[in-house]
């Protein structure tokens, strides 16, 4: 496994109701050769800062290089945007006030943890898909946790399983399904 990357959404600056998945795949299609060129350039900032003589250390450039191509990639690796429109619809939902759990004037921070390359080789999405967002409402200890699924590759993500746990993991309550 080369990198773990987190998505964190904040209900209070999530998309905007035009940011459509499609949408959002081409702004991260525009980004990636703009986020492998600055992580090549700080990971060879960092190097020669910390003393290596990058001109005759071959392994190491080949290293560099390799983890900013793997950047830029993971920008448009399916996961990535399958889990941006798995947030996009959360979104949309909380607006609705269809989240249980959570009023739709109410915010917290959530994650969804997913690993986007394993042996050097991006991840692909298999169906159904399945996506939990983990959270904290404002002012609570407890986790709330949305388990989103999408049947088919042209399916919507629906939301599929609400619940509360405490700091144990154990489950408070269920919620029902709208």
């Amino acid at each position: 496994m080369i990198a773990a990357v987190g998505i964190c959404s904040s209900c209070k600056k999530a998309a905007t109701n035009d940011d459509s998945p499609e949408k959002i795949a081409a702004k991260m299609s525009v980004a990636a050769p703009a986020a492998s060129a600055a992580m090549k350039s700080f990971l060879v900032n960092m190097f020669t800062t910390n003393g290596a003589n990058l001109e005759t250390n071959v392994q190491l450039q080949t290293n560099i290089q390799t983890f900013a191509e793997n950047i830029g990639r993971a920008f448009t690796n399916e996961i990535t945007l399958e889990t941006t429109a798995a947030g996009i619809v959360f979104k949309r939902l909380h607006d609705e006030g269809k989240i249980p759990g959570i009023s739709k004037n109410e915010h917290g921070q959530f994650r969804c943890d997913f690993d986007f390359m394993i042996s050097n080789r991006p991840v692909q999405v298999t169906y159904p898909a399945i996506i939990t967002l983990r959270g904290l409402k404002e002012g609570t200890v407890n986790t709330n946790n949305y388990t989103l699924i999408k049947q088919s590759k042209d399916a919507e993500w629906k939301l599929q399983r609400a619940w509360q746990a405490d700091s144990n993991g154990e489950t408070i309550q269920e919620w029902p399904i709208q």
